[in-house]
């Protein structure tokens, strides 16, 4: 999965209320990559911004991983959306895809 998503950046707290970073963008193409790969059908805009569409699929993916579900992308959602990453206590095998 490394390079499919590149950033380079910290993986902050991510909420509605920001308007649009590298960050946003970055979680919107690990789900994207992540739901294509295991054969979603729901893919979102990869625009940086945490509008609507990308708050419903962080709300999915965290129902998804068994934790909080608010839509908030912290550090457990990142763990959810980087199944790749090892170790990863929130990343079970059947999360994905999310649709």
């Amino acid at each position: 999965m490394a390079g499919t998503c590149p950033y380079s950046g910290s993986h902050p707290e991510l909420t509605r209320s920001d308007a649009y970073s590298s960050a946003v963008k970055h979680a919107q193409c690990l789900w994207n990559t992540q739901n294509d790969l295991h054969g979603g059908r729901k893919l979102i805009n990869e625009d940086g911004y945490f509008g609507s569409d990308t708050y419903s699929a962080m709300r999915r993916i965290q129902s998804a991983c068994g934790i909080t579900v608010d839509g908030i992308v912290g550090t457990n959602t990142w763990k959810c959306l980087h199944p790749d990453q090892s170790p990863n206590p929130k990343y079970k095998e059947g999360v994905w895809p999310v649709d």
